[in-house]
């Protein structure tokens, strides 16, 4: 499984039909006990994540995406502290100033 701390690894990719975006998802499986720890971690997966989506790389596996708006969606196994979720709405702000959305949400129960 691949999860957050594999920089080098899309850990999920996909068109959600219900919103017509190519999604990456990022799985988090960290505490935020350690936060800084935790930021530089996602930091780097998320340098990953935009180096993927500009080069255009994504193409190669589905290639009909090229005109649907890119998201990043993290998903989390550990709710983020309040410090940690300023940072990732400025997180947000940052790659939406790319043309990128970004979001962040539990992982669904049952998982």
């Amino acid at each position: 499984m691949m999860t957050i701390e594999q920089a080098d690894k899309i850990d999920g990719m996909g068109i959600d039909k219900r919103t017509n975006e190519l999604v990456l998802l990022i799985s988090d499986n960290l505490s935020w006990d350690d936060e800084c720890t935790h930021i530089a971690t996602l930091e780097s997966k998320l340098s990953g994540y935009l180096t993927y989506i500009s080069s255009g790389q994504y193409l190669e596996s589905i290639p009909h995406a090229k005109n649907y708006p890119v998201r990043i969606k993290l998903i989390y196994e550990y709710k983020p502290t309040s410090s940690a979720r300023v940072i990732l709405g400025a997180v947000e702000n940052q790659i939406h100033a790319m043309n990128i959305l970004f979001s962040y949400e539990p992982l669904p129960s049952g998982y």
